[in-house]
């Protein structure tokens, strides 16, 4: 079967280029040619680092849509025409796979010069036309003039892309390869290194005297005088070098000169953010302005929010800020100032007994760090951690559900979008379809790593086993819904280790899964699956009615514990190719006692919550 690239280059129609995009014909064509032009982008500012308003186009979600499906598209196209670390990826760092400010400022690191140079309205120079020319005449493309039409409309807004648009990115970057190739030609003729993230430049060069053909002084004798005297240089005392300009203007850019800067080795260097001087790391200011925020957050409940308060300390116009603002910038000191620790892959469970390959393929594969830090967390782990224990666990909006499985997420999600009209303190439906009034947890990669924790039982009853202690650093008025864990109701959760024991350290008794829920303490409570026959063990999946669970799959035959690849598959296919697809269909009913639950324990907590 062709690939992308191939099925792209042979494109005649809009139906052949909608059929590549997951779209009808007609409803691309409506979107495109059919919408008014004034309605399909919301326009807004928000204030750029030195205060000045940056204009933001936002799609409609149709167009939204379209635009997402054109971008992964042409990703799909880049990564099938390129070999892996290919020396055009490692000249633009900016929206390529893989690629970031972190391994772009990484080029730069223990240089004695590096100069920056920002391009001017880098996305709104980038017009209809160059688009349009660009997937005609690349010799990667070499596309129909009427499908480089159609994805040019698609793309642009205002004859330029606007800032918002997802496929806004991947295009300007395809089209400033020809700018990196005249400059990274004229770094290697000049032995400086080269690198581009967007519209932020980046020379560096460990010579004594940096090339005058691409940045020159403007005063030689203010430069001396400066650090003579002030023993610092001036980083706003440099020009852009005539062969830069020319090789700029030559690939159809402009220049900012307000945000060109040369940074020596005596000064702090800093690349699209990053200080590089030794190593990559984050700028002292903003990191402890992120550490008071939390701290705040921790002791009141909100926090004060700054667009960039590392570089303004003006407080006037200060606003509240929001979790998920303070969780990306935790997010992102994180990946700068953790190092990656080696690991060693764990093959036995905590009884010493080996994973099973079925219990591999649904959970994956653990891992143990060495010289584990997450035991004895510090600095930004530490800080990182105890907001997680915030957000997920303390001040909680809606009930959390918590699962021990990936899949259990799944069927509880579907189950409960289904028998919303029977369950209302956990559903409603409406005209707009079906709003939860529950969440129900994913623990994805950022969390599981900062909390150095799994999926399944053992998971949940390390958990449990520390939630006070978890949540005893905060008093500002959380604890408003539960935390509910639920548990298959077999033997894993009866351990040594498991989560019954958990429950009992905390002075519970007869602790044996008979019960409908258990009260472990503050807003915790733990659910076993509710037995259909007392005393047999059941789990997610006996939930189902038999006609569900004899539903094949590629002429196979779901099994619990699969032990034939050929003939059975497991419960990650269960729930994703056959449980999700086809919700409206399956009956849940066998998910009500459950749900019934739940809602009791809602009912509880409203009634004793602080």
């Amino acid at each position: 079967m062709p690939n992308k690239l191939e099925r792209l280059k042979s494109a005649q129609s809009v139906n052949d280029l909608a059929i590549l995009l997951g779209f009808k014909a007609k409803n691309l064509t409506y979107i495109v040619y059919q919408i008014p032009g004034n309605v399909k982008y919301t326009s807004f500012q928000i204030p750029k680092k030195n205060g000045a308003p940056r204009e933001i186009q936002a799609p409609i979600d149709k167009l939204k849509l379209l635009q997402s499906r054109l971008s992964d598209l042409l990703y799909d196209c880049i990564e099938e025409n390129s070999p892996k670390n290919s020396t055009r990826k490692q000249l633009s760092h900016g929206f390529l796979r893989g690629l970031s400010i972190v391994t772009n400022a990484q080029k730069h690191i223990r240089q004695r010069y590096v100069f920056n140079v920002d391009i001017q309205d880098f996305f709104q120079n980038i017009n209809f036309g160059r688009v349009r020319g660009y997937f005609i005449k690349n010799r990667m493309f070499e596309l129909s003039p009427k499908i480089a039409t159609v994805i040019a409309q698609i793309a642009c807004y205002k004859n330029g892309l606007p800032q918002g648009s997802p496929c806004s990115p991947i295009i300007s970057n395809l089209i400033a390869q020809t700018l990196d190739s005249y400059l990274v030609q004229l770094a290697k003729k000049h032995n400086c290194l080269y690198s581009r993230y967007a519209d932020d430049i980046t020379f560096s060069s460990k010579s004594n005297i940096f090339p005058k053909e691409v940045a020159k002084e403007k005063n030689k004798y203010l430069a001396i005088l400066r650090k003579v005297f002030l023993n610092k240089s001036d980083k706003h005392n440099w020009d852009i070098g005539p062969e830069l300009a020319a090789q700029i203007t030559r690939s159809g850019f402009t220049v900012n000169p307000n945000k060109t800067r040369m940074q020596l080795y005596d000064s702090r260097q800093v690349t699209t953010g990053l200080i590089v001087n030794k190593k990559v790391n984050v700028k002292s200011e903003y990191y402890k302005t992120v550490r008071s925020q939390c701290h705040e957050l921790f002791k009141k409940g909100s926090f004060y929010h700054k667009s960039d308060a590392s570089e303004n300390e003006d407080q006037t116009d200060r606003e509240n800020g929001t979790l998920d603002q303070l969780e990306g910038k935790l997010n992102f000191i994180f990946q700068i100032k953790d190092p990656k620790r080696p690991q060693r892959r764990i093959h036995n469970d905590k009884n010493g007994n080996p994973f099973s390959n079925e219990y591999i393929k649904e959970h994956g594969p653990f891992y143990e760090r060495k010289n584990n830090r997450r035991k004895n967390p510090r600095g930004i782990t530490a800080i990182y951690q105890r907001f997680l224990h915030f957000k997920y666990l303390y001040f909680l909006k809606k009930p959390l559900i918590i699962c021990e499985g990936k899949t259990d997420n799944i069927y509880l999600n579907c189950a409960i979008n289904q028998q919303a009209k029977h369950h209302p303190a956990l559903a409603t439906t409406n005209k707009n379809g079906t709003e939860l009034h529950i969440d129900i947890f994913n623990n994805h990669g950022r969390v599981k790593e900062i909390w150095d924790l799994g999926m399944g039982a053992p998971f949940l009853a390390k958990l449990i086993f520390n939630y006070e202690k978890s949540l005893a650093p905060f008093k500002c008025g959380g604890l408003v819904s539960p935390v509910i864990i639920i548990v298959d109701n077999d033997n894993g959760p009866r351990g040594k280790c498991g989560v019954y024991k958990s429950i009992e350290d905390y002075g519970k008794q007869n602790v044996d899964g008979t019960a409908p829920y258990y009260h472990v303490t503050k807003n915790l409570y733990v659910v076993p699956l509710p037995q259909v026959t007392p005393g047999i063990n059941i789990d997610f999946e006996d939930l189902f009615t038999k006609t569900t669970l004899s539903i094949k799959n590629n002429n196979k035959t779901f099994a619990k514990k699969v032990t034939n690849d050929k003939t059975e598959y497991g419960k990650k296919i269960f729930a994703s190719h056959i449980v999700k697809p086809n919700q409206e269909t399956i009956n849940f009913s066998g998910f009500d006692p459950l749900l019934t639950v739940i809602s009791d324990v809602i009912s509880h907590y409203n009634t004793i919550k602080p």
